[in-house]
C-alpha cells in the first residue's frame, strides 16, 4: 500500500480476552485438539502453536480487579446488558495474543487466533469473549455461532469495527482492528452529527480497500463520489478527510 509519509515501524497485533467463571484455563492439549478440528483450520494455521509471536496467559480477578470493571470497554463499544450482568461471575480471563514486529507473509494468524479463543471459551465454560483490538464483545454462545458460520475469519467485517463516536463538534468515525494486519487505525476529521451515517459508510469502504490491498482513494456512496485524503497523526493513526467530488 501507499503511505503519505515515511513508512513507520511495522507492528501487527491481535488479542482476545476469554472471561472464565473458574480460575484455570482448560488443558493446553485439549485446546490444541479442538482448534485443529475446527472447520477452516488447517495444519498451516496449526503451525502457529509453536510460533514465538503467539502468547497466552491467565489473568485472575483476585490479583487484577481493575480489568474486570464495566468501564474497561472503550467509548463507542456496544455492550449487551446481559454481558454486564455476567461480568461479576468471571473470576479470570485467558489472554491470547499474537504480536509481530516483522511484516507478515500471510494472514493465517487472523484465522487461527479466534479459533484458539473459541476453544478456550468452550472448554473453559467462558461467560464472554472480548476482542481487545477491535473493541468488540460477544457472549460465548454468539462467538461460537459466529465462528461456525464465518470460517474465513480474516475477512474485514469480522476483524475490524467501524463506528461513529459523538464529540463536541458533532463527532467522527473511526476504525478499531486495522492494526491486526500492521495497518494504521483511521479516524475522520470532526463532522456534523447529521453526516454521521455518510462519513461512517465512506470510511468503512476506504478502510476495507486498505485491508484488501486495493488502496482506493475514491469511494462511491449514494450516487456521489468522495475523495479520501489521509494525514498521519503523532498517535500513529491516520486522519481521513472526506471531500465530495464535483459532478462532471
Amino acid at each position: 500500500m501507499r503511505f503519505p509519509w515515511s513508512k513507520p515501524k511495522f507492528l501487527a497485533m491481535a488479542e482476545y480476552w476469554v472471561y472464565l467463571m473458574g480460575t484455570e484455563s482448560p488443558p493446553q492439549e485439549a485446546v490444541m485438539e479442538r482448534v485443529m478440528r475446527r472447520k477452516g483450520v488447517t495444519p498451516r494455521e496449526g503451525l502457529l502453536f509453536s510460533d514465538i509471536r503467539l502468547h497466552s496467559g491467565l489473568v485472575l480477578r483476585a490479583k487484577n480487579p481493575h480489568v474486570f470493571r464495566p468501564d474497561l470497554f472503550a467509548e463507542g463499544v456496544q455492550v449487551d446488558a446481559e454481558i454486564l450482568k455476567l461480568m461479576p461471575r468471571a473470576q479470570a480471563f485467558a489472554k491470547v495474543r499474537y504480536v509481530s514486529e516483522e511484516p507478515l507473509k500471510d494472514d493465517r494468524h487472523l484465522r487461527f487466533l479466534p479459533h484458539f479463543a473459541e476453544a478456550i471459551a468452550t472448554l473453559g465454560d467462558a461467560v464472554f469473549v472480548y476482542d481487545s483490538v477491535s473493541q468488540r464483545v460477544w457472549k460465548r454462545e454468539d462467538f461460537v455461532t459466529e465462528l461456525n458460520t464465518q470460517t474465513e475469519c480474516e475477512a474485514f467485517d469480522f476483524q475490524v469495527r467501524v463506528a461513529w463516536v459523538t464529540g463536541p463538534e458533532g463527532g467522527h468515525a473511526r476504525t478499531w482492528g486495522m492494526k491486526k494486519k500492521g495497518l494504521p487505525e483511521i479516524v475522520t476529521a470532526p463532522s456534523p452529527a447529521d453526516m454521521a451515517h455518510l462519513v461512517t459508510l465512506v470510511l468503512e469502504d476506504y478502510a476495507k480497500s486498505l485491508w484488501t490491498a486495493e488502496d482506493k482513494t475514491t469511494i462511491e456512496a449514494y450516487g456521489d463520489e468522495f475523495e479520501v485524503v489521509t494525514t498521519p497523526l503523532k498517535s500513529g493513526e491516520l486522519e481521513a478527510r472526506i471531500h465530495r467530488k464535483a459532478a462532471r
